[in-house]
């Protein structure tokens, strides 16, 4: 596809009109080779050969159609992760029918498609826009993810969490009020998460601090913390934050969310 009359070819802005002759002649392989995925009941493909085997046809697409097409259609990257991402969860849904006996064919369409998609969202924005999206898409993972009990999902949504909290930090700035609400809502998710957690899955652990609750605490006490920073001026910040911490702390007898209370009382030396 690529080395022709022993040199390298490469698609050009002027690319003949077989360019998509050839991304079509690359899917057509694809899909051979996911249709032996799903069909081939031979003895030598089960486990771990066929999730390897999985694992080589999605990358060997993968790279094949980005190089086809990096120098033609850059512009599109963020919707081939997206596309490609949503057909690999298809494949997923399939494989959890079609290969039940076999989960870890499943939750390696279900890893490289949740990786996919993610890599789309981020190709196409950026900032505190990026982060919204990146903190919704950890809390639809993590309820998911813990109703499933899909420790795939759980690990994407916390992966997921630690990027939203990433580009919220990069994306708040200073006396900005649109950040700091969109701060805000990537908080308020992060505190959903950590509810979710203690609600579903944690709620009745003797552990003081429980690992899923203090994470997604701690992301929801720094994101806030650092809005605040950046919007309230010095002399206010410390009343700002008395404020914060008292009903974080009362809560508890409320929600029995103990983790975000604990944890907010770090917030009281910045207050003294």
């Amino acid at each position: 596809r690529f080395y022709v009359n022993d040199a390298w070819q490469w698609a050009g802005p002027d690319a003949t009109p077989d360019l998509w002759a050839g991304v079509y002649f690359i899917a057509a392989y694809w899909a051979v080779f996911t249709a032996t995925v799903f069909l081939s009941q031979h003895q030598e493909l089960v486990g771990v050969n066929r999730a390897s085997f999985i694992t080589l046809n999605n990358a060997a697409f993968y790279t094949m159609f980005v190089l086809t097409m990096f120098q033609v259609r850059s512009g599109g990257f963020w919707r081939f992760n997206l596309i490609m991402g949503a057909v690999l969860l298809a494949m997923a849904a399939v494989a959890r029918v079609r290969l039940r006996d076999e989960p870890l064919a499943a939750n390696t369409y279900l890893t490289q498609g949740l990786l996919l998609v993610t890599v789309g969202i981020i190709a196409k924005f950026s900032g505190l826009q990026l982060a919204l999206l990146l903190g919704l898409e950890s809390a639809v993972l993590w309820i998911t993810g813990t109703m499933r009990r899909n420790i795939v999902m759980r690990t994407s949504a916390c992966v997921s969490a630690a990027l939203a909290g990433v580009w919220a930090f990069d994306g708040i700035e200073p006396d900005d009020s649109r950040g700091a609400w969109l701060g805000a809502g990537v908080g308020g998710l992060m505190v959903l998460n950590a509810f979710w957690s203690h609600w579903r899955g944690q709620g009745k652990s003797p552990q003081l601090l429980r690992a899923a609750p203090t994470y997604f605490s701690a992301l929801a006490l720094l994101i806030g913390s650092f809005a605040i920073w950046q919007n309230v001026a010095d002399a206010n910040r410390p009343a700002i934050y008395a404020l914060l911490v008292l009903p974080l702390v009362a809560a508890i007898h409320v929600t029995r969310l103990r983790e975000l209370g604990l944890l907010a009382q770090g917030l009281l030396p910045p207050a003294a």
